[in-house]
């Protein structure tokens, strides 16, 4: 390309002082001509906001706090973030999470070559934090689609979050209601907002997602509930606001409702397990092969 457009970078952090340099320095790094981060830290109580203002200081590129005088929760945080993002695509980023050399390069350059992709992502390195090792790669454990907002909402959030990269074009908020997993519904929504597009996948493996305690997905894998409060809160808002959705709503509401159940078993709470197993079937009585489709890949 002859010109590279501005990016903007959106780095989400909390209580991340022993990762928050890795993560900013991945992104410094990529040498893009073009680039702002916005960073918008939730009320840390360790030394997350020194570090931060210390990258500030030396002036390297355009760094932006947003600081929090209480824990607001992630989804607001984002949201606070949202508002200042000037750049023509929008790349998201834990703070303890890092991007691969090439990323902001390479994945601009994916989006500019197709114009009809409003979300692009690519495979990501999932690691143990402790000791560096590679656990696995995202997209073999969670199967990579392609395709419209229905496809979203029928599958699910199959991509790793600092692997996405927004155009943008008519970006709603998150919706506030859903505390901690609101990116299904933000995907759903940018991709209804601009009409014709799709969310693409593209070639390579460009950044690395870090597995230690203080994830929010082992926040959510030790209390399932929550996580079934926030898919069904989720699909109880597409329904609503989206009534042509309503097919893939079921077929979605069904299959979650068959993998919360099969995790009842596991954790031996047959009571629940029974109830969900219930919801599901009355959903939908191809509940079980909803689930059997999206766990080896051919979509809901």
């Amino acid at each position: 390309m002859n010109e590279m457009p501005i990016v903007s970078v959106i780095v989400l952090s909390y209580n991340q002082q022993d990762f928050i340099d890795e993560c900013l320095n991945s992104v410094l790094n990529q040498n893009f001509p073009s680039l702002e981060i916005i960073v918008g830290d939730d009320n840390s109580t360790d030394k997350t906001v020194e570090m931060i203002n210390g990258h500030i200081n030396k002036n390297i590129a355009s760094i932006k706090l947003i600081t929090h005088p209480e824990n607001v929760g992630i989804t607001t945080n984002f949201n606070d973030c949202l508002k200042y993002c000037r750049g023509r695509y929008i790349f998201l980023l834990g703070g303890d999470d890092v991007f691969l050399p090439g990323k902001l390069s390479s994945q601009v350059d994916f989006m500019e070559k197709n114009p009809d992709i409003a979300i692009s992502y690519h495979d990501v390195e999932v690691f143990l934090s402790e000791t560096n090792e590679l656990l696995y790669f995202y997209n073999v454990k969670h199967k990579p689609f392609e395709g419209d907002a229905s496809t979203l909402i029928r599958n699910g959030t199959y991509c790793c979050g600092c692997s996405v990269a927004i155009k943008n074009i008519n970006v709603p908020n998150c919706d506030a209601r859903i505390k901690y997993s609101s990116d299904w519904l933000w995907y759903i929504e940018i991709l209804k907002a601009n009409l014709g597009t799709s969310i693409g996948k593209m070639p390579g493996v460009y950044s690395r997602y870090r597995r230690h305690s203080g994830n929010i997905t082992s926040s959510l894998s030790a209390n399932p509930l929550v996580g079934l409060h926030e898919v069904e809160t989720t699909l109880n808002i597409i329904e609503n606001k989206y009534p042509e959705e309503k097919c893939s709503v079921m077929r979605a509401r069904a299959e979650r409702l068959f993998a919360y159940f099969l995790k009842s078993l596991v954790t031996k709470n047959f009571y629940l397990a029974i109830k969900l197993l219930s919801r599901a079937m009355t959903e939908s009585i191809f509940a079980p092969w909803y689930f059997l489709r999206r766990i080896i890949g051919l979509g809901v």
